[in-house]
C-alpha cells in the first residue's frame, strides 16, 4: 500500500474515532454543566481529558495500528494531551467568556482547531 492511500486511511479512521471522542466530550461538558453546575472551563477539560484517554485508546490500536511501546507512546501521548488540554481551555474561556458565545458553540469551534493539532502531533511525534 502506497503512503498517501495509508495516510488518507489513517486520516479517515482519526476523523471517526475524533468524531466519538467530541461526542463523548460535549456530552460530558453538558451534563457537567447543565446537571451538575459546574463551570463551564472546568467542565470542559474534565470532558476533553477524559475523551482522551478513550482517544488514545482507539489512535494506539487502530488508528495507528501500534503493537509495541505503549508506555513510551502513553508519555508521549501525555505530553501532547496535556498542552492541547491548556490549549482548548484559554481559547474556550476566551470564546465564551470573553466574546459571549454560547459554551457547545465555543467548544465546537476550538474542537475544529484542536483537532488539527492534535492529528499533526499524534502522527509525528506520539506515533512516530
Amino acid at each position: 500500500m502506497n503512503s498517501d492511500t495509508k495516510s488518507g486511511g489513517t486520516f479517515s479512521r482519526y476523523l471517526v474515532s475524533g468524531s466519538i471522542a467530541v461526542g463523548l466530550h460535549l456530552s460530558l461538558l453538558g451534563f457537567l454543566v447543565e446537571l451538575l453546575g459546574i463551570n463551564a472551563t472546568l467542565a470542559t477539560t474534565i470532558g476533553f481529558l477524559f475523551s482522551s484517554l478513550f482517544h488514545y485508546t482507539i489512535q494506539y490500536f487502530w488508528v495507528f495500528s501500534e503493537s509495541n511501546r505503549y508506555t513510551h507512546r502513553l508519555l508521549r501521548y501525555t505530553i501532547v494531551t496535556t498542552a492541547t488540554a491548556a490549549l482548548n481551555a484559554g481559547l474556550f474561556s476566551l470564546l465564551h467568556f470573553t466574546w459571549g458565545l454560547k459554551y457547545l458553540l465555543a467548544q465546537l469551534l476550538v474542537t475544529v482547531l484542536i483537532v488539527l493539532l492534535n492529528y499533526f502531533a499524534n502522527r509525528h511525534f506520539t506515533f512516530s
